[in-house]
């Protein structure tokens, strides 16, 4: 799995929910630039398949169910890694933001 570490602020001053800032991470996503966390080869990634998880966010003071689209990539070595931006808890139905409210 390859982590992207996304957020840059602190989550009290993000005013948007997870599947946006997921959308246009995405959006600037290339394949080629990436490094494998096994191998360590940089720029041998690509598009490998893509599968669908849900991810439940927290707007507006209440929880909201979405569908996001997880790209693989493989490396020339073999391996492959799903990409996950840092605001998506791996193995976990909830966002940050929903786990963030939660708490506080």
């Amino acid at each position: 799995m390859i982590r992207k570490n996304s957020l840059f602020c602190k989550l009290t001053r993000i005013k948007s929910s997870s599947k946006s800032l997921f959308d246009s991470f995405m959006a600037g996503f290339r394949p080629e630039m990436e490094s494998c966390p096994v191998c360590g080869a940089s720029h041998s990634c690509t598009t490998h398949a893509s599968y669908e998880r849900n991810l439940i966010d927290f707007i507006q003071g209440r929880p909201v169910y979405h569908t996001i689209k997880v790209i693989r990539v493989i490396c020339s070595c073999g391996h492959t890694h799903a990409l996950l931006p840092d605001l998506i808890i791996p193995y976990n139905t909830y966002g940050v933001f929903f786990c963030f409210w939660l708490c506080t």
